[in-house]
């Protein structure tokens, strides 16, 4: 059987938009560029970026209990490290990540859109080198496609291949 890639994606900020990408450089051991680079902490967490470590994802955002994220569109430029977020065809807050001012503009944003969901003050969060992922080891998580069709089959109702919220999307393997 011949693999083949359908689709590249990566999500700058853990439980937010995923962003599709025509091609990737891999390092070793490592993620996508900048795939989880950020977590929006909801209420203390305990992580400590000068110490980076694992931390569950019940401790951020995402949408498995917060479906509001589901109705933002946002976007992260490398460049300048500026997140915009963006819902009902407009600019709902735009921040520098890398610049106190920017993280507090998108701390304002969550604490005015998600009052309820929220456990505490929502905190940006990055370290060097550390990836938000649900799990410890830095990975690149591989969805298979035909998997996702047998799926299907059997709860009986079409699924999304994002809402596995995968990194590389494979076509051409058995289920």
């Amino acid at each position: 059987m011949t693999a083949k890639i359908q689709s590249i994606y990566r999500y700058p900020v853990k439980g937010l938009s995923p962003e599709c990408l025509e091609r990737v450089r891999l390092g070793p051991g490592e993620p996508l560029p900048a795939d989880r680079k950020y977590a929006i902490e909801n209420g203390p967490s305990g992580f400590d970026p000068a110490a980076p470590a694992h931390v569950s994802k019940t401790k951020f955002l995402m949408l498995m209990f917060n479906e509001r994220l589901a109705a933002l569109d946002t976007h992260y430029d490398d460049a300048t490290h500026t997140l915009i977020i963006g819902g009902e065809g407009r600019e709902l807050a735009r921040g520098d990540l890398s610049a106190t001012e920017g993280r507090l503009a998108i701390e304002a944003f969550f604490r005015r859109y998600m009052p309820v969901e929220l456990r505490g003050a929502p905190k940006v969060l990055q370290a060097d080198g550390h990836s938000f992922s649900n799990v410890a080891p830095k990975v690149i998580s591989i969805i298979n496609l035909a998997s996702v069709t047998a799926l299907e089959a059997v709860v009986g109702v079409p699924l999304h291949p994002l809402r596995f919220r995968g990194n590389v999307y494979v076509e051409g393997w058995p289920a």
